[in-house]
């Protein structure tokens, strides 16, 4: 890194021709003033610096022509330089000291600034998504932003997706969420709307991210005061579907001086129902058996999380930072599935009854320590953290089958059996990253990472027999990953006119080790890979801007997908990991065209190779069926996006998104090979109406159409919603009423038809309800953000969990 700095502080010394000069005011040198070298024919900007501390500043590698400088500096008056030549002999050129003049004092009675913020900003591989003191900031919750962000697509099983069906990496301040599923949407409810002041949503990530972002990043940036005060939200809420669900929220932050203290505690009580309906068509010898399950899974479940964000300014130019992040979750499943058997197309001739109960917990807890420089006003900084994750699991269940003929008499005793799987990871990461602008107009960016990973999983299955549970050698086993990844990585900024440009590239290196004790198998792997991004930015007039961005990205299996286990939900039913698992890469496309500053059209082509998919395989002998993780050959998407926001009156705001995209997958598989592909649609619109100055609605509709994902059909997906809020207590609270799936269209069917496997299905998530919303703000709130510092170990946070 100083190797670096030596370099580029040296550099262009020995070419072209060196403009100095000093700045003073009364004799005395005036530092961090900002000069600029134009031409004199146009007043065209060439190059630009700050004093020093002796008021002294320097342009390199300048040509032979005629320019002028031009200083400005708080508290001065604005200088303006006679025009001066260049002569191309020399090979240094002093310009006559500027002297400045003090700016005279006025005083001002009162200034009223007033700004309003698009809602919908586009930047550079990203969009802004600013909520901040609109209607829709009041009396919701995160997870209803997200559902209403550009591009964004989301629904309640806690798929989360920003471009092509990709999944996306939740953030909240640049922080990893380490979330799925129940547990995503339960958390992201839990936080007050009243809280955020703006969504990111990076489409393409620059190199300093980690290459494992292949679906984007969600990055939900909260309000924090720079001003000494506290302040704080509440978030209260009943949720009624089938059953009911609870869930509370505080949030505090406190500046006073140089230290700053932010924390939040949530918590989340409810019962869950998911209805699951699946048909298997088995055929063996021209005899053909169809398994009909009717599946109720009910869940009990309690979330809670907590965390605390402490800082410290020891100066104008060092903070160092602690972050302690601790998460619980608790859980019971009772689920009850019901399956008539059925032959040759006859009535049911038999029965089969799964009664299964799970009790499980999660544990998770990370610590983070963050040191940040900044050098100069220039923006050169140094940002170092060292993180520490563990988490741990311990998931028991107990499984009751029984096999009833047509007259619901016992064929044979029933099959039961029971299974236990503690896990525990541990992550340790440190980072580094530097920031060198080499001008106004350039910047230099590069780090690296040092990761390792340990993960201990023991499922232990045993059969009861005549009483008594033996252990099944067979199914159990004892799995122990590690993984250590280093990187690193640059990364180059430059703007010049209207046109700005970033290039990047980052190296990683990965070593694994899975060791499977029980099946005494090792499989070791070592690998490096490169990752280059792109992004071109032409601004050809202040209502037209086009954008190009390129990067390629991977994605790496979650832990306990290469656990070479098998979970047995029946007896003829289980899944089953793959050590063997690679990690997908994908190249990714993307031009994006800016009408107004608010009207986005965008074209994009995704192309993945190895991309993993849970894929069922049937066996027509056995009548089972058994779903394992494999990589597909090569996945492609491409389509086009539009983002239409629309303000109809001042009382009226219409935010709309579609996207036309075009799926293919294809792989060899059990022999054969299958190319599936399919065109859909997606549609999404929100429409947010000011009633009165304390009373407010949205309109939410939301539709999918048929899609493919791996050997699977799927059925169109939609819902409608509809929110009702009012302002209390003169702004300082909102109630708030939603009702969601108002016309039950998120029942999704499914299907698979490949070689001599046919199955249909559709899963109820018991989405269509109502949910009441009570958020209150207290103390002294203010509108000003103070980024937080952010993890180090964001990607290996993300993958141990599914």
């Amino acid at each position: 890194m100083l190797t670096c700095i030596n370099i580029f502080a040296q550099r262009n010394n020995s070419e072209g021709i060196c403009v100095k000069g000093i700045v003073s005011f009364e004799n005395k040198p005036v530092a961090n003033a900002a000069v600029l070298l134009q031409t004199a024919t146009d007043s065209s900007l060439v190059q630009g610096t700050l004093t020093d501390s002796l008021g002294s500043f320097a342009f390199h590698n300048i040509q032979q022509g005629n320019y002028y400088i031009s200083v400005q500096s708080l508290g001065y008056e604005f200088f303006s330089g006679q025009i001066f030549s260049v002569d191309s002999l020399a090979t240094e050129f002093l310009v006559p000291p500027v002297v400045l003049n003090m700016a005279p004092v006025k005083a001002l009675n009162e200034v009223v600034v007033k700004s309003k913020k698009p809602l919908i900003e586009k930047k550079m591989s990203e969009i802004i998504f600013n909520i901040e003191n609109t209607s829709l900031a009041n009396g919701g919750t995160a997870w209803e932003l997200l559902q209403k962000a550009p591009g964004v697509k989301a629904n309640e099983t806690g798929s989360i997706s920003l471009r092509a069906g990709q999944g996306a990496t939740i953030m909240i301040n640049d922080k990893m969420v380490n979330l799925e599923g129940d547990e995503l949407v339960n958390f992201l409810r839990t936080l007050s709307s009243e809280q955020i002041s703006k969504i990111e949503l990076i489409t393409n990530p620059s190199s300093k991210y980690d290459a494992e972002y292949s679906g984007g990043i969600i990055n939900i940036v909260t309000r924090r005061s720079r001003e000494d005060g506290w302040h704080g939200t509440s978030l209260l809420g009943y949720q009624q579907n089938t059953f009911a669900k609870y869930d509370a929220g505080i949030n505090l932050n406190f500046k006073h001086k140089n230290l700053t203290i932010s924390g939040n505690y949530n918590y989340r009580n409810g019962k869950y129902l998911t209805r699951e309906y699946l048909e298997q068509e088995y055929q063996n010898a021209g005899l053909s058996t169809v398994y009909d399950e009717t599946l109720n899974r009910y869940r009990k479940l309690v979330n809670s999380d907590c965390k605390l964000d402490l800082s410290y300014a020891v100066n104008k130019k060092s903070t160092i930072g602690i972050m302690i992040d601790r998460r619980s979750s608790n859980w019971h499943n009772n689920d009850i599935s019901v399956t008539p058997i059925y032959t040759n197309n006859l009535k049911a001739d038999s029965t089969f009854l799964s009664h299964i109960l799970i009790n499980g917990n999660k544990d998770y807890l990370s610590l983070n320590t963050n040191y940040k420089c900044a050098f100069d006003t220039l923006g050169q900084s140094l940002n170092v953290d060292i993180d520490y994750l563990q988490y741990q699991s311990f998931i028991s269940s107990f499984n009751v089958n029984e096999f009833l003929d047509y007259y619901n008499n016992k064929l044979r005793p029933a099959i039961t059996f029971r299974s236990e799987m503690p896990q525990m990871i541990r992550i340790y990461t440190t980072k580094l990253d530097y920031s060198y602008p080499l001008d106004l107009n350039s910047n230099l960016e590069f780090g690296a990472k040092l990761n390792k990973t340990t993960t201990d999983n023991n499922y232990l299955f045993e059969n009861l027999i005549n009483n008594n549970y033996t252990n099944d050698t067979g199914k159990s086993n004892h799995f122990i990953y590690e993984e250590n990844i280093a990187a690193m990585y640059g990364d180059f900024s430059k703007t010049i006119n209207a046109f700005t440009f970033r290039v990047g590239l980052r190296g990683e290196y990965t070593k694994t080790k899975g060791n499977s004790l029980t099946l005494q198998n090792t499989v070791n792997r070592s690998y490096f890979k490169i990752f280059p991004t792109v992004s071109l930015q032409q601004q050809f007039s202040d209502n037209y801007q086009l954008e190009f961005n390129y990067d390629k990205s991977t994605e790496r299996p979650f832990y306990t997908d290469m656990n070479p286990f098998r979970y047995y939900s029946t007896p003829y039913s289980f899944t089953e990991g793959n050590p063997f698992l690679q990690p997908s890469y994908t190249h990714s496309f993307e031009l994006d065209q800016t009408f107004k500053n608010k009207y986005i059209v965008s074209f994009y082509y995704f192309i993945t190779k190895g991309d993993f998919m849970q894929i069922p395989a049937q066996s027509n002998e056995t009548k089972t069926i058994a779903f394992y993780q494999l990589n597909m050959d090569k996945s492609i998407d491409y389509g086009i996006s539009l983002e239409l926001p629309f303000e109809i009156g001042h009382w009226w705001q219409s935010y709309n998104s579609i996207d036309i995209l075009h799926q293919k997958v294809s792989s060899a598989y059990l022999g054969s090979s299958f190319s599936n592909q399919k065109t859909m649609a997606y549609i999404k619109t929100t429409q947010a109406f000011v009633l009165s100055p304390n009373w407010s609605a949205e309109i939410q509709g939301t539709y999918q159409s048929p899609a493919v994902s791996g050997l699977f059909y799927t059925g169109s997906y939609s819902e409608i919603g509809l929110t009702i809020k009012r302002k209390l207590f003169k702004d300082k609270a909102t109630l708030s009423l939603n009702f969601s799936d108002i016309f039950k269209g998120t029942v999704t069917p499914f299907r698979v038809d490949y070689l001599d496997q046919k199955s249909k299905a559709s899963t109820d998530g018991d989405i269509r309800g109502i949910r009441i919303n009570l958020s209150c703000k207290f103390g002294q709130p203010k509108n000003k953000q103070d980024m937080e510092e952010h993890a180090s170990n964001e990607e290996e946070r993300n993958r141990v969990d599914k």
